[in-house]
């Protein structure tokens, strides 16, 4: 991506991992299969408060339901 993406006028910023709460770091991998299994304490370590709120919304319960339907 850091390649890829200038070519295109697309300016590329990395960050350092950030960890959560629990001091372990924040990866989508985890936070996916969190939502997935539906543990919700984990999330809550991971994730901000937003985000907590969307996965609570219509919307967030829809994205919930077909990563379980992947996890399958």
């Amino acid at each position: 991506m850091k390649r890829l993406l200038p070519q295109f006028g697309v300016e590329v910023q990395e960050f350092a991992r950030t960890a959560g709460s629990g001091a372990m770091p924040i990866s989508a991998s985890r936070v996916r299969k969190a939502v997935a299994e539906g543990d919700s304490a984990l999330l809550k370590q991971l994730l901000p408060q937003t985000t907590l709120d969307f996965l609570a919304s219509p919307a967030g319960r829809s994205v919930a339901e077909r990563l379980r339907g992947a996890a399958k």
